[in-house]
């Protein structure tokens, strides 16, 4: 490699670096494992947690992300709640307003509770370039209709809270995002992985598919349902080549072993964030992790969790990866 493609090569691991979190945030209830620890603060948690790592990911992608929730003569949270109240208190943590890419919810067994995934992303460092033909769009308030993979618009914000009425902005237009539809064993369809595409804000011909995962193996069809939406997304034809392969972070209630063109970048117990293989993905770059965290820190506890009531965010872990290109300079 001559003298300037080393220096282009240095220039592009510096700008093409990319952080991802992944967290099961375990929706927002006023108690967590039987004692009275409100949701707002546990959210509060987790912007003091960025802001003593000195963390402010990329992207951020969410589970278990309560969309709004009915209780009796009143709603807490109100329709995307939860998401406004910890974008604020991530920025006053550590001065990045997130945008939502996202919020992929619909009515659960609960009374009440409509809840799904998100995905968050920081506006400096990507832009969301997700497209779909508009004709195609399914509705994003109700269980979907239809099997297979289609693009959703996001569950809506029509009642948010009087506190959060600016925050409606934050959401990218309808909130559209691709999934992959199943009934499984069920007597009603569901989606369990979303997919948005991002571009650096730097370039935004540099651009890669992120998606965002809550899988269950016990339901046939969970894991198959989700590599059918990878399959189908990485075969579309796009304006721009990747940068990088797929990335797919999330709550995989198990390992990865089902998704073999992929290689862990950080995981503990039964979350992951997984890396796409460049033999098998078209893109200019590998993945190389220059750094892995588990957050806020995995400790014995007798609760068998992440860690003690006390300082936890959550029953699952958070998982931080960041990553740098890897493999030769291409400007392919």
């Amino acid at each position: 490699m001559g003298e300037i493609a080393k220096i282009l090569w240095e220039v592009a691991k510096e700008r093409f670096q990319l952080s991802v979190v992944t967290l099961n945030i375990v929706g927002a209830s006023p108690s967590y494992w039987g004692i009275d620890l409100p949701w707002r603060d546990r959210y509060q948690r987790i912007a003091d947690g960025f802001k003593a790592n000195a963390i402010a990911p990329d992207v951020i992608a969410l589970q278990e992300v309560a969309a709004r929730k009915e209780w009796f003569l009143r709603r807490d949270p109100h329709d995307h709640e939860s998401l406004h109240f910890l974008i604020s208190k991530i920025e006053d943590a550590v001065n990045v307003r997130y945008r939502i890419a996202y919020l992929g919810a619909a009515p659960s067994n609960e009374p009440g509770l409509v809840q799904g995934q998100a995905v968050l992303y920081n506006p400096v460092r990507l832009k969301n370039v997700t497209k779909a033909p508009s004709a195609s769009i399914l509705p994003g308030d109700s269980r979907p209709e239809v099997t297979g993979v289609n693009p959703r618009k996001s569950y809506p914000c029509a009642t948010p809270a009087k506190e959060f009425e600016a925050s409606r902005s934050l959401l990218d237009g309808e909130g559209v995002f691709w999934t992959s539809i199943f009934a499984g064993n069920r007597n009603y369809n569901v989606f369990q992985a979303g997919c948005v595409r991002f571009a650096f804000a730097e370039d935004e011909d540099e651009q890669f598919n992120f998606y965002n995962v809550h899988l269950d193996p016990d339901l046939p069809g969970s894991y198959e349902a989700a590599n059918e939406l990878i399959d189908f997304m990485e075969t579309r034809r796009y304006s721009r080549r990747a940068i990088y392969p797929p990335m797919i972070a999330g709550d995989f209630n198990g390992g990865y072993e089902k998704f073999p063109k992929f290689d862990e970048l950080a995981g503990v117990d039964i979350d992951y964030i997984i890396g796409g293989k460049r033999a098998a993905h078209e893109s200019t770059y590998g993945f190389s992790v220059i750094k892995r965290s588990i957050l806020p820190g995995k400790t014995p506890n007798p609760d068998g969790n992440c860690t003690t009531r006390d300082v936890a965010w959550s029953d699952h872990c958070a998982l931080l990866a960041q990553i740098e290109p890897a493999g030769d300079f291409s400007t392919g």
